[in-house]
């Protein structure tokens, strides 16, 4: 395990569907909540991200399993439906299904805090999206502990393009939820 830490346990408010994902109760979840539509003839790229987390250096267990997902509820979803995998399977993007044993080609060991205060991270993984211009969709970006060690995800390219953001909220606290309205750019 790295000598720094991202940060305390906390063991603020989890999320309900990051519960469902991981099948456990989920902590210190930071959630990003937003509507969004495409502009006729445009097309989503959702961009790619890193899933990051302090849980990798203290083994895996169903008991601490991190997670991070992006859930969308619209035409053609049923209910939130997470777009995040692990590339080329259906397993959510968490410690225990991208580690040094299983699907290691998308971790990374950072032990000693080289790069990152997190003791390991996924090389950037990038999101399905399946959506179609002229609908209006919600997208609900989580992280979530599902242990005592903190994790994260970091955007590797501009997400979400060609959309003019409209944020009610600056920043994301975990145990928070922050609401905001996306339109698309004229």
């Amino acid at each position: 395990a790295s000598s720094l830490n991202a940060s305390t346990e906390n063991s603020s408010a989890g999320n309900s569907d990051m519960d469902l994902l991981i099948a456990q109760n989920s902590y210190d979840a930071a959630v990003l909540e937003f509507d969004f539509s495409l502009v006729a003839g445009d097309s989503l790229r959702a961009g790619s991200f890193i899933f990051a987390s302090e849980e990798y250096g203290y083994g895996y267990s169903p008991s601490y399993n991190d997670a991070c997902a992006i859930f969308i509820s619209g035409p053609g979803f049923t209910g939130n439906q997470n777009i995040v995998f692990v590339p080329g399977t259906v397993l959510p993007v968490t410690v225990n299904n991208v580690n040094k044993d299983l699907n290691s080609s998308y971790y990374v060991d950072n032990s000693t805090g080289q790069d990152l205060v997190y003791d390991a991270y996924t090389t950037p993984i990038e999101p399905a999206t399946g959506l179609v211009a002229g609908q209006v969709y919600h997208a609900k970006i989580a992280v979530a502990d599902g242990g005592v060690k903190r994790s994260a995800a970091f955007g590797t390219s501009s997400t979400f393009s060609r959309l003019a953001v409209m944020m009610d909220a600056v920043a994301v606290m975990p145990g928070r939820k922050a609401r905001s309205s996306l339109r698309t750019a004229s």
